[in-house]
């Protein structure tokens, strides 16, 4: 009874608190400017006095939306939820002279400031131009927007995605190559996410919109949905300390605004095409595959009735066919001569499932030993087809004092495979993602707007195996350089739904003086209903952990495979199939305070109630609770007058030209779905009703059953398995954001900003290892165990443990009944509960730091030229920086009391970050309207420029002994060369293994302590730099004003190569060197665009 009483109570406060904010409503509006921006200011005369009951008009240029507004006692008016776009604006006051501002824009979630100064003794309209770009004098928020004109002028390799805008801002941190194993970011299926990471946050810290509607991944957290560039009007990150309107990520928020139609007809076709014949060979391939890229689209927006409604529509189509060079381990007829099912396992069924995967593999020779080092090493051109189709339409509709948008987006890709080398390696895609967004502004009054929008989100992600659902899954561990994936991913077959709605009701006032009260709530339900598998098949792995297999150690995984030890089998039983139900309340509250002219402090906070996911047939129970918090945000805006000094006047210009600004803010992220439901730690395969069993087997065809295993659900496992459960106070994961930040208007169109970032992550999520054995004592101690006199071998030759002698120990050594030693490690003999492995619990465990110094410079048009440069001086560190899919060199699983071992550089710290976009038109004929600007006019150059130095990895040791008998193997060596224990950057195969030596570092031995290890991620990969450089000629088309431009984008245009990771494992033959690249060859693409 008292529980039930707790978990009233909780549900009435959060009722309450929802009900208060839509009873708030209507009380103390509030302002939100997820699709929309605001204008404001202030009217004065000569003398700066200020004028109330001016008339304030703003008409949108290109729909004639327009808005009439009336200043307030002060002289302030505020035009809140305006659409993105340029704007004229005129204010006037009978016995005073009007004032024009013509074509002043209004950015996606920015406020714009436009005073007006009348006077009296100006009789007719005074008319300004507006297009510098403004100085953020209104909030402590870091933001960075990009508009149509600039994205469509700038090198992007694809027209179907935003994330690449992303990596042009300051803050980006990079991926480090081959993330996840060569698994890329973004993946929609296999737990990397996401590629857009800022400041710090990690890859699951950042948040995604389209056109206010939520676009994030629930079970990934990445975006859910892509957007084709030829449709986005304004771009934007929102990278520290945005306000309490935003929420529900702990990193950036990425904002995308679609194009809407206007009163002209406009739009454009297009077509973009890349073919491989025309690109570099990359560096370490031995061949050049066929390959091509086309992408063919059309956008159109229109009037249906001028100054009312209007439409926009575009398709986009991509044909993405060829192949993609692939390296692959083949067996050498020595591998196949090596002794074959020698240890009483020589029967029909073991000797037929081995012939059944060697038949898998091609008998071809191998080609490309020289270049990658590996003798077995096979290159080949794996024939792929990647079809993607985009479409998407959008209603816009506009009254007095309404306007209504409509938007709806359909999406689909597709990965194809035609053939492969080693038969079920390869998945097959099948993606489809679509969007729907209502968006409602309504006008009560001169200072009170509100706003209404219902989001609606759809994905189906379908990922089989080509060669069926039914491949098994075989690894052969480090020591065969290149192995075979074949099963492919142990999570297939994926099949997953989500369906995501989204409910938000804004309101904004500025029925007091000085106050711009804000107020909001957005709720939100999906269901996510997937399929996912966890090794169903059968995991069978030679090799891994490590080369020894019931009392024999093997040279290589081949070897261990010929003689038909598994050294771990691993199969789950359950329910593979769950549907999920969350549901999430959230609410704000936002007053920005003009407590004087030229000083604004925002003061807000916004509470979130996140559910714990709920299964909807009762199937599991995820064991934690649900969560509710409020999160304080506090931003300021300063504009100092310090006109009456030189030297200040000098260094900051004119009043009006330069800021100070800055905040802090708690934000919270999400517990992504995923992370309950990985390879090796799925709630959804815990008993009774499921299990996951990991055995060590002589028998080939039926591992389980040589081991005596039998599942039957509902039935207590017959042997040990592995929990996965979620902490019972697991919290949603939280950051900290501050930022002190200068801007100046320089010049008069161009700005500079420079800004310094901190940002703290608390309560980030990791996994926990409980049920690990009892540490025993030190050898002759009184402990119930203790470590044998002889730790590494005691227990050899010894009667009923089958463990002969060998290389390592060649005598026989006695051990006692408590005694534990590395040959008789009696690992589950100490854990705590007998019934169970090693456990994984979700917790709260880990943190991370960051702070960085941040200078970005963006210039309007500035005779033909317009750009930005940013650089980004930082470091990030933290304890594991992805809960889940750690990726190539590092590690994100530590045992209990780690301190100093877990902490370390983030994998995605990078120094020192330089960007740089530019487009310039040629001033060569230029302007003339004759047949000399037609043939020599009317040239275009543009070029994206990044550079940032290399991402750190960490040195393992996969043969590390358990030396401290935790039951946690510490997977790193110990460094024994002081000149070789970090801070070298291995960055060219030239010298790799000249700077990463096997002779600087030893296996562990007891007594080693995690201090004693090499530290985590204290060696660098090479630097990234890319230059991509477009060439683009305009021609006047004689129809209207419409132009046709022909683009040659050439991408990487130096060729630079950028070097992958060097082997980390200190245990393999090839440790140090690089056989891999992380980036794209000098690639060239075509384009043709018809703008009308």
């Amino acid at each position: 009874m008292e529980a039930i009483m707790i978990v009233s109570r909780r549900l009435s406060l959060r009722l309450f608190v929802v009900l208060a904010l839509l009873l708030c409503l209507f009380s103390i509006p509030a302002l939100a400017q997820t699709v929309t921006g605001t204008m404001q200011g202030t009217v004065t005369d000569r003398s700066g006095g200020a004028l109330p009951g001016v008339t304030v008009t703003v008409r949108n240029v290109e729909t004639g939306l327009e808005r009439v507004l009336v200043t307030d006692k002060q002289g302030f008016f505020n035009a809140a939820f305006l659409s993105v776009g340029r704007y004229n604006v005129q204010a006037e006051l009978a016995g005073f002279g009007a004032m024009r501002h013509q074509n002043v824009r209004v950015d996606l979630n920015q406020t714009v400031v436009q005073d007006f100064i009348l006077d009296p003794a100006v009789t007719e309209t005074v008319t300004v131009n507006a297009e510098a770009p403004h100085i953020d004098v209104t909030d402590g928020e870091i933001k960075q927007t990009m508009r149509s004109e600039e994205i469509m002028n700038i090198p992007q390799s694809t027209q179907t995605s935003f994330l690449g805008l992303a990596s042009i801002m300051g803050g980006y941190q990079e991926q480090p190559p081959a993330f996840g194993s060569g698994i890329s970011a973004d993946n929609p299926a296999l737990s990397t996410g996401s590629s857009v990471v800022f400041n710090g946050t990690g890859t699951r810290g950042t948040t995604f919109q389209i056109n206010g509607v939520n676009n994030d991944d629930s079970s990934e957290n990445q975006h859910r949905q892509g957007v084709a560039l030829a449709t986005i009007q304004s771009f934007q990150i929102l990278s520290n300390n945005y306000s309490a309107e935003f929420g529900r990520g702990s990193g950036a928020v990425v904002l995308v605004q679609t194009k809407s139609g206007t009163n002209d007809v406009s739009g454009e076709l297009y077509g973009y095409d890349q073919d491989n014949r025309y690109n570099a060979r990359s560096k370490l391939d031995v061949l050049k595959p066929p390959h091509y890229r086309r992408d063919y689209g059309l956008t159109s927006g229109f009037p249906i009735m001028r100054d009312k409604l209007f439409a926009f529509v575009n398709a986009d189509i991509v044909q993405d066919n060829g192949s993609s060079i692939v390296t692959r381990a083949l067996w050498l007829p020595s591998d196949l001569a090596l002794p074959r099912l020698t240890r009483g396992n020589d029967t029909p069924e073991n000797r037929a499932w081995q012939d059944s995967i060697l038949a898998r593999y091609p008998n071809f020779a191998p080609n490309a030993a020289a270049i990658t080092g590996n003798p077995r090493a096979y290159q080949y051109p794996q024939a792929l087809n990647r079809p993607a189709r985009d479409y998407s339409s959008r209603l816009d509709f506009n009254t007095q004092s309404n306007s209504v948008i409509a938007r709806y987006q359909k999406s689909k890709q597709q990965l194809l495979p035609n053939g492969e080398l080693i038969i079920g390696e390869q998945g097959v895609q099948d993606l489809h993602q679509s969007n729907f967004g209502l968006t409602w502004t309504g006008i009560l009054s001169s200072n009170t707007v509100q706003e209404g929008r219902y989001g609606l989100g759809l994905r189906a992600t379908k990922w089989d195996i080509y060669a069926g659902n039914n491949t098994p899954i075989v690894r052969f561990g480090t020591s065969i350089a290149n192995g075979t994936i074949l099963g492919n991913a142990s999570a297939f077959p994926i099949d997953r739904f989500q369906r995501d709605q989204q409910f938000v009701y804004n309101i904004s006032t500025t029925r007091w003086a000085s106050h711009t009260f804000k107020l909001g709530t957005d709720i939100r339900r999906s269901s996510l209903n997937d399929h996912a598998e966890d090794r169903n098949r059968g995991f069978w792995a030679f090799g891994t952990p490590n080369l020894t297999c019931q009392g024999v150690t093997y040279p290589n995984g081949y070897a261990m495979f010929m003689d038909g030890c598994i050294s771990s089998f691993q199969k789950s039983f359950g329910p593979a199939y769950l549907q999920n139900q969350l549901k999430e309340y959230n609410g704000y509250g936002q007053d920005d305070w003009r407590i004087r002219d030229n000083l604004t402090l925002n003061l807000g906070a916004r509470y979130e109630w996140v559910g714990v996911p709920r299964e909807k047939d009762h199937l599991i129970d995820y064991g934690f609770k649900n969560s509710d918090y409020i999160d304080p945000r506090l931003g300021f805006a300063y504009t100092p007058d310090w006109n009456g000094n030189r030297f200040w006047r000098a260094l900051t210009g004119e009043s009006g030209k330069f800021s100070i600004r800055g905040g802090y803010g708690t934000f919270h992220g999400r517990v992504f779905q995923s992370v309950f439901s990985q390879v090796g730690a799925s709630i959804r395969y815990n008993p009774p009703n499921a299990a996951s069993y990991n055995v060590v087997a002589l028998n080939l065809a039926d591992p389980l059953a040589a081991n005596g295993i039998v599942f039957v659900p509902g039935k207590p496992p017959t042997g040990r398995v592995s929990l996965t459960t979620a902490d019972p106070n697991l919290k949603m994961p939280e950051t900290r954001q501050w930022n002190l930040t200068f801007e100046r208007q320089v010049f008069s169109q161009s700005r500079l900003r420079l800004s310094y970032i901190g940002t703290l992550g608390k309560n980030l999520l990791q996994y926990r290892f409980d049920n690990l054995p009892v540490k025993p004592g030190p050898p002759g101690s009184n402990s119930t165990w203790v470590v044998a006199h002889d730790w590494l071998c005691a227990g050899t030759g010894q009667a009923g443990l089958n463990l002969p002698t060998n290389a390592t120990c060649p005598n026989a050594v006695p051990i006692a009944a408590n005694e534990v030693s590395i040959r008789v490690p009696r690992t589950n003999e100490r854990r705590p509960d007998a019934r169970y492995l090693t456990n994984l619990i979700v917790s709260n465990l880990a943190d991370s730091s960051y702070h960085a110094g941040e200078l970005e410079w963006e210039s309007g048009v500035i005779r033909g030229f317009q750009g930005r440069v940013t650089y980004t001086y930082s470091k990030a560190l933290d304890v594991g920086s992805e809960a889940t899919s750690s990726g190539t060199g590092d590690v994100n699983f530590f045992p209990p009391n780690a301190g100093s071992y877990s902490r370390g550089l983030s994998r995605f710290d990078t120094r020192h970050r330089f960007t740089m976009t530019g487009t310039y038109l040629l001033p060569f004929f230029r302007d003339r309207k004759d047949l000399l600007e037609a043939v020599l006019g009317g040239w275009q150059i543009a070029t994206v420029i990044r550079l940032s130095s290399g991402t750190p990895f960490t040195v393992s040791d996969s043969a590390a002994l358990d030396v401290d008998f935790d039951g946690a193997s510490n997977l790193r060596p110990v460094c024994i060369d002081p000149k070789g224990c970090g801070g070298i950057h291995v960055d060219s195969p030239v010298d790799s293994q000249n700077k990463l030596q096997r002779k600087s570092f030893r296996h562990p031995v007891y007594g080693d302590t995690l201090s004693d290890l090499v530290g985590r991620n204290t060696y660098y990969t090479d630097g990234f730099e890319s230059v991509d450089l477009g060439l683009y000629k305009s021609f006047r088309v004689p129809v209207r004003s419409d132009s046709i431009m022909l683009r040659l984008d050439v991408f990487n245009v130096t060729n630079h190569v950028t070097y992958g990771f060097p082997t980390t494992d200190f245990n393999s033959a090839n440790f140090g060197r690089i056989t891999s690249t992380a980036y794209t060859p000098r690639t060239l693409q075509l384009g043709l665009r018809y703008i009308y």
